[in-house]
């Protein structure tokens, strides 16, 4: 009897989010910490984060505000 042994390819997971803590300041004065997830395998974009500190607190559009990432 002839077997022949199906090369299998190896399991892949789905990529898992990882969580940057971005700190929001505005004129060197702390505001408040966001969590951002985001996947990996995908470059951050930084425009995205501001989006969403934007989302979060809409009076932040017109300050000049800092982000710090840990």
């Amino acid at each position: 009897m002839n077997t022949r042994y199906r090369q299998t390819s190896p399991i892949t997971r789905p990529a898992k989010h990882k969580t940057l803590f971005v700190d929001v300041m505005l004129n060197d004065r702390f505001l408040f910490t966001m969590p951002y997830r985001y996947y990996p395998i995908f470059s951050i974009n930084y425009d995205d984060i501001l989006k969403k500190v934007y989302e979060k607190r809409p009076s932040l559009k017109t300050k000049p505000i800092t982000l710090y990432i840990d």
